[in-house]
């Protein structure tokens, strides 16, 4: 059988062929072929996407490099700084010019930084001072007549210190003072048309070239002097630490009547913080002065007494309180007048009641009217009974005396009180 004839029988039985229909059978292989069909589109879509973003890589990495480039060469010209000269004296431009640095770089925020110089005093130490880029000495307003390479940037700067330096230099009187204590500032240089702004570090400022400042409280401050051009230019000089102050010590004080004698209310006893080191001098206002802290003073007439406490650090600062005392009754050693030396017991001796109630270091006297010593008496247990030792008797009825008593008080100045003493029946 030839194959053309078994090629012909073979279609003839495959046409005839019939098989029983099956659904759950023809449904798998439907889902089968579908299935194939969605992996090739998904490998498709696949090879798109990834095609997609390597171009966006290429394109994004060779966008970048030109970017870099050119803010590269960008911010190469802007960093270029220029040196202008600018006159510090308006009245004579060609005279003391100052080459200003003016710098063009500018912060991520877009802020033009301020030139700053470094000063240094005459003892090598430094100070900060910043020369502000006001509006009016900005690049833009100013003409630039040289431009510099940034090797020759030391030369320049050194310049600058040179010629600002001289403008911005200030002193004091002292460096050391006490509290409310005038310490006066002055400008080394003064230009005329020039302003001079102080700021003296405790919230206190003052204008003009010469100024005075008392610092109230105790501490250490620095002093900043800002200078500014007739054309606004403004130059600042800070002088740390520039300025110690030191704590007066307090003179406040109280007093009171001693209590041992609190119904003659003439014996006050004074009384103020004590400290260290502090010298303390009492002025009690009717002549009389000690250097105790704490003394008592006895007033002999009654009055008005402006007292005053003095007290000095040994930083010599001081400070000064002054009170008045008001004494309601007459001392003089609550001395009688009279007394009556008869033998009946009562009244028959003479004595200071203040010299026998108290400690006091004293010397009495008594003399006559023709001023002959009739007693003396260091001794307060020995009172005067009236009787003359040149005439051998007691004195007589209305004779008159005077007594003089020395007495050392606990600030161991001597006061001397005097009176009459009458002899009554």
């Amino acid at each position: 059988m030839g194959k053309e004839n078994f090629d012909t029988i073979m279609k003839d039985r495959l046409a005839s062929f019939e098989a029983d229909y099956d659904s759950n059978l023809w449904n798998a292989i439907e889902n089968r072929l579908d299935k194939q069909d969605r992996v090739k589109k998904i490998k498709k879509l696949g090879l798109l996407c990834g095609s997609i973003l390597l171009l966006g890589y290429v394109f994004s990495t060779l966008y970048t490099k030109e970017n870099e480039v050119t803010t590269g060469q960008k911010n190469e010209n802007e960093s270029k700084e220029t040196v202008s000269n600018y006159s510090i004296n308006p009245r004579h431009p060609d005279k003391g010019k100052v080459n200003i640095l003016i710098s063009d770089n500018k912060t991520e925020n877009g802020i033009k930084e301020e030139t700053k110089v470094i000063l240094s005093n005459e003892d090598n130490s430094t100070q900060n001072t910043t020369l502000t880029d006001h509006s009016v000495i900005r690049k833009d307003s100013l003409k630039p007549e040289t431009v510099k390479e940034k090797a020759e940037e030391k030369t320049t700067n050194s310049s600058i210190k040179e010629q600002i330096e001289p403008l911005l230099k200030f002193s004091s009187n002292k460096s050391e003072a006490c509290e409310n204590e005038i310490i006066k500032f002055e400008v080394a240089n003064q230009i005329p048309d020039f302003k001079y702004r102080w700021n003296f570090g405790d919230g206190n400022v003052a204008e003009g070239a010469q100024a005075e400042h008392k610092y109230e409280v105790s501490g250490v401050y620095s002093v900043s002097l800002s200078v500014i051009s007739q054309s606004n230019a403004n130059f600042l000089n800070v002088i740390k630490d520039m300025i110690t102050i030191y704590e007066a010590p307090s003179s406040q004080f109280e007093w009171q009547a001693n209590p041992e004698n609190v119904s003659t209310n003439v014996t006050m006893a004074f009384s103020s913080p004590e400290a260290e080191d502090i010298k303390t001098k009492w002025s009690f206002g009717d002549g009389n002065t000690s250097n105790i802290s704490n003394p008592n003073h006895i007033y002999s007439k009654r009055g008005i007494y402006n007292v005053t406490l003095e007290k000095r650090s040994s930083k010599n600062c001081s400070s000064t309180t002054t009170k008045q005392v008001v004494v309601n009754n007459d001392y003089n050693l609550l001395a009688p007048d009279a007394f009556s030396p008869n033998g009946d017991g009562r009244n028959d001796t003479w004595y200071p009641v203040a010299i026998r109630n108290s400690d006091l270091i004293f010397s009495l006297s008594i003399l006559d009217k023709s001023g002959k010593l009739v007693f003396t008496t260091t001794d307060k247990n020995f009172e005067w009974n009236g009787w003359l030792q040149d005439k051998g008797k007691i004195a007589d009825f209305g004779e008159t005396f005077v007594w003089i008593a020395k007495v050392q008080d606990t600030s161991n100045s001597e006061q001397e009180y005097s009176g009459t003493i009458t002899i009554v029946r």
